[in-house]
């Protein structure tokens, strides 16, 4: 008996032990340098921060990481577009990527290449970005790995609100650095991402990529739906005639 009591002993230390590594459950990770997670809707217990030089690195390497896609803003030939909303397109999977402001008079795709290659610059006078959402189309499509490049003027400091699919949300603070700002997101634990939304001050957003696509079927318009009743309605008709003749 004591040699059983030892065994269990040992067995629920063991456990405890390996509870105690576990990593606390997040559904929404923000992985820069530096980070805060600053509140939101969603529990705390399932938000978390990853701040450090290394973020990146680990933003790549984290299991939880789906792989992300570049968003590439294609012109042939190469030129400046300007606009609000500007749309990206996904190198891969061919995914619309929306970027809206609230604030911006005019957004501007900057310095594309016959690649894609190309940065988000604000037309206003000011120079600065001071609001910009990043989305997919058609609305209500998700995802759950987002990462960028900010370029501002450092001590900056740029907020973020991430807006899950079930309506919780995660907000964020960076403070820019000196050159480009890496920024991370991941959701997972079966939490999907409809938005991301960005408000302060920055010069541009570059180098956007984003993984774990899910699109949504577009909603048919009301004309479209009005022939396609009306041509039902039709076909009903043209059965009951053939009927009757019969």
């Amino acid at each position: 008996m004591p040699h059983l009591k030892r065994t269990f002993l040992a067995l629920v230390a063991f456990a405890a032990l390996g509870f105690a590594a576990t990593p606390a459950r997040a559904d929404i990770v923000v992985f820069a340098n530096p980070v805060t997670i600053t509140g939101g809707t969603n529990p705390a217990a399932n938000r978390t921060a990853v701040s450090g030089p290394g973020a990146s690195g680990q933003f790549t390497s984290d299991p939880r990481n789906p792989g992300v896609d570049n968003v590439l803003f294609n012109m042939t030939p190469p030129a400046v577009v300007v606009g609000d909303p500007l749309f990206g397109i996904t190198n891969q999977a061919g995914t619309l990527v929306r970027f809206g402001s609230t604030t911006e008079a005019s957004l501007q795709i900057q310095n594309a290449n016959s690649a894609g290659q190309a940065f988000i610059i604000t037309q206003d006078a000011d120079a600065l970005i001071n609001q910009l959402t990043i989305d997919l189309t058609p609305t209500g499509s998700t995802f759950t790995a987002l990462s960028f490049l900010l370029n501002g003027t450092a001590g900056n400091a740029v907020t973020g609100i991430v807006t899950e699919d079930n309506g919780q949300t995660t907000n964020f603070s960076v403070t820019l650095g000196a050159g480009e700002t890496f920024v991370g997101i991941l959701a997972f634990a079966n939490q999907r991402i409809t938005s991301v939304a960005l408000a302060g001050a920055f010069q541009d957003i570059r180098q956007v990529r984003i993984g774990g696509l899910q699109q949504t079927a577009p909603i048919p318009e009301p004309t479209t739906m009005l022939l396609l009743g009306t041509g039902l309605a039709g076909v009903a008709a043209q059965i009951r005639r053939r009927r009757r003749s019969a």
